[in-house]
C-alpha cells in the first residue's frame, strides 16, 4: 500500500480504475449475453467465453481489492453491481 492508513480502504477514486470499469461493463454485458445463450441454444458458445472473460477480467480487480486495499470482498462486490445497474456511471 502506498501512502494509505493501517487497515486500508480502497485508494481515492478507485472506480475510475481501468481493472474496475471493466468489470463493471463485463458485468453489464453479461447480463445480456447469459440470457441470450440459454433462449437460444444455437449461441450456446457464448457462456463459456463470458465465463473464461469474466475470470480474466474480474480477478486483478479482486487482487488489488483483497491485497492491495485490505477491502472486503463484500464491500467490492456491493461497489461494483451498484455501478453495473447505475445507468448514470460511465
Amino acid at each position: 500500500m502506498t501512502g494509505q492508513e493501517p487497515g486500508g480502504g480502497p485508494p481515492p477514486g478507485y472506480r475510475r480504475l481501468v481493472v474496475y470499469r471493466l468489470s463493471v461493463w463485463f458485468l453489464r454485458l453479461a447480463a445480456v449475453a447469459l440470457p441470450c445463450s440459454v433462449i437460444w441454444p444455437q449461441v450456446w458458445f457464448v457462456l463459456p467465453i463470458v465465463i473464461v472473460f469474466g475470470l480474466i477480467v474480474t480477478l486483478p480487480l479482486r487482487y488489488f481489492a483483497h491485497f492491495e486495499w485490505q477491502m472486503s470482498m463484500m464491500d467490492l462486490d456491493v461497489s461494483v453491481l451498484r455501478d453495473a445497474v447505475n445507468v448514470r456511471y460511465w
